[in-house]
């Protein structure tokens, strides 16, 4: 399996792929951080940076997982992964972890922004700790999702429309709850709310329930990609 992720990681930076997602990225990410005021009032507090990122990989997401199995159906290298001496499951993962190792380098840029927190104020360290371990769950449960789609077509397009698409929907899913007018719609699209999960976070709370959500997330379409390509292996 650490062939492959060699391998994945080495084509993330071969690739426009890299390149687009982190220039995206940091430019929505100085954006986000000018507009949240805390340079021109000197607030130490990075709480709104944090709570409009996710927004910002709902349509970065797909960028960054849609050529993940797509290109390789695509190319037919796939069937030399089927036939490679290690199992689906290793495959899977390998792409996984390659993903999620692109995006924690992402990630890592934006350390600069508490930086200029300290140099302004005396913020708490514990939320900010906090909202960076919920933005990286929720970017992980993402791309598991984002390579779950990516593995129902060859066609890298139409991988990063759906994922966008889905992605969307989970987004906002507790909005559409809210506008039923039904509680107890209400209750479950708020139960199911990625971006409810998220907010735990970015209000200085780790519960446990919201970071088991992302884990089980992300495991869910883990195992639901290496399923889709088995049956297709079988095939």
């Amino acid at each position: 399996m650490l062939a492959i992720l060699k391998r994945e990681i080495k084509s993330f930076f071969i690739t426009p792929i890299f390149y687009i997602f982190m220039t995206i990225f940091l430019a929505a990410s100085v954006v986000f951080f000018i507009g949240s005021g805390i340079i021109q009032h000197r607030i130490a507090d990075i709480t709104w940076f944090f709570a409009s990122m996710p927004m910002m990989l709902i349509f970065l997401i797909p960028i960054l997982t849609m050529r993940s199995i797509a290109e390789e159906k695509k190319s037919k290298t796939d069937q030399l992964l089927f036939t490679a001496p290690v199992s689906i499951w290793e495959i899977v993962v390998a792409k996984y972890l390659a993903a999620v190792f692109v995006y924690l380098i992402t990630i890592l840029s934006t350390i600069v922004y508490p930086i200029i927190l300290f140099a302004y104020g005396n913020p708490a360290l514990a939320p900010i700790v906090s909202q960076y371990i919920g933005f990286i769950l929720y970017g992980a449960a993402l791309i598991a999702i984002g390579i779950f789609v990516s593995s129902l077509t060859e066609n890298q397009f139409i991988a990063a429309v759906v994922s966008f698409g889905i992605l969307l929907i989970l987004e906002l899913v507790h909005v559409i709850g809210m506008l039923s007018g039904n509680m107890n719609v209400a209750r479950f699209t708020g139960f199911i709310s990625i971006r409810h999960r998220f907010e735990d976070f970015n209000f200085s709370v780790l519960n446990p329930a919201s970071i088991l959500y992302f884990v089980l997330i992300a495991a869910l379409f883990v195992f639901l990609t290496v399923q889709q390509l088995d049956r297709k292996r079988v095939g």
